[in-house]
């Protein structure tokens, strides 16, 4: 017995409907794992130590896992050598210039100036 076209392409299209909800189970699949791995390190991350940290490398390793603060690039060490071979008086020229800097928009204006 042969099945009508008419049938035939009804056929097709379920088929294609249904490889079509199969490609979206994946991705929703891959994503909840994605989110969930996610889930896991971050609670990993957040979770309190059991005793308080006593040392600065414990406390630094603590603050580095919480991703609050990270090694200095070979530029931020650069500038951190720069700045200890000044001696005392130059540092307090350099900090009096940055405390007598004078902008001519506040901080709001100009970020409302860079929006626009």
């Amino acid at each position: 017995m042969a099945t009508p076209a008419s049938e035939l392409k009804k056929l097709q299209k379920q088929v294609g409907e249904l490889q079509k909800l199969e490609r979206q189970v994946a991705q929703l699949q891959k994503r909840v794992a994605q989110l969930e791995a996610r889930k896991r390190v971050s609670s990993s991350a957040a979770r309190k130590p059991t005793h308080p940290p006593k040392t600065n490398q414990e406390i630094i390793a603590l603050l580095k896992n919480a991703g609050i603060i990270r090694d200095l690039t070979p530029e931020e060490k650069q500038m951190g050598a720069a700045w200890r071979a000044l001696s005392p008086q130059e540092q307090a020229q350099v900090n009096q210039a940055l405390a007598n800097i004078r902008l001519d928009q506040t901080v709001t204006e100009l970020v409302a100036k860079v929006r626009a």
